[in-house]
């Protein structure tokens, strides 16, 4: 889980990272893009720049990784609203010409919680999670996977079932994303999922 400094991370530091790796045997599989200061990157920040996922492929060839790495990024809007973005193709342009070049990448998109804490107080945002199934099938399964995050998917149906009176929710978004995703985030989550104490 890269941090936004780690972009700029030397090179002396990347071969030390190697030579602990090579030591005990741990390899990429995965690696979870920065933002701008922000843990998240979403696809709307791809969208302007994709300098992480550059630098993420860098990676790839310096440091032991498996055959396929996932870099996975964070989506909060369906197909159809992605696409309403004037660079939208440009960037799935792109993320494919990156792939010919890094045959190891894998764009991971993973459902988010569907609230944010924000200085304004709990902000409900505009996503179902299973959406990404939609993202995933219009880049192409040869580029891209759904990255499964248990907690986000608990607090989705929480918030289904006490807003909208849904039941059995939190099922119905694991097996409509499950059958696309390479990487699964585990956690357990309370409720809403995003109140200190509610998340681990």
């Amino acid at each position: 889980h890269m941090n936004p400094r780690d972009i700029d991370m030397p090179l002396r530091d990347i071969n030390e990272v190697k030579d602990l790796m090579k030591e005990n045997g741990v390899i990429i599989t995965s690696i979870h893009l920065p933002s701008n200061g922000i843990q998240n990157i979403t696809f709307i920040d791809l969208l302007s720049n994709i300098k992480q996922l550059k630098f993420a492929c860098f990676l790839m060839e310096l440091l032991p990784s498996a055959e396929e790495v996932v870099c996975i990024i964070h989506n909060e809007y369906e197909l159809g609203v992605l696409k309403q973005f004037k660079v939208f193709e440009e960037t799935v342009e792109a993320i494919k010409n990156l792939k010919k070049v890094h045959s190891k990448l894998i764009l991971g998109i993973e459902n988010v919680s569907p609230l944010t804490n924000s200085k304004a107080g709990i902000l409900v945002r505009k996503t179902r999670g299973v959406e990404n199934v939609d993202v995933v099938n219009y880049l192409g399964t040869d580029i891209s996977c759904v990255v499964f995050d248990t907690c986000h998917a608990m607090s989705q149906a929480f918030l289904d079932e006490k807003v909208l009176g849904h039941t059995d929710r939190y099922e119905e978004i694991r097996d409509r994303l499950l059958p696309f995703a390479k990487v699964i985030h585990l956690a357990d989550c309370d409720g809403l999922g995003i109140l200190p104490g509610t998340h681990g």
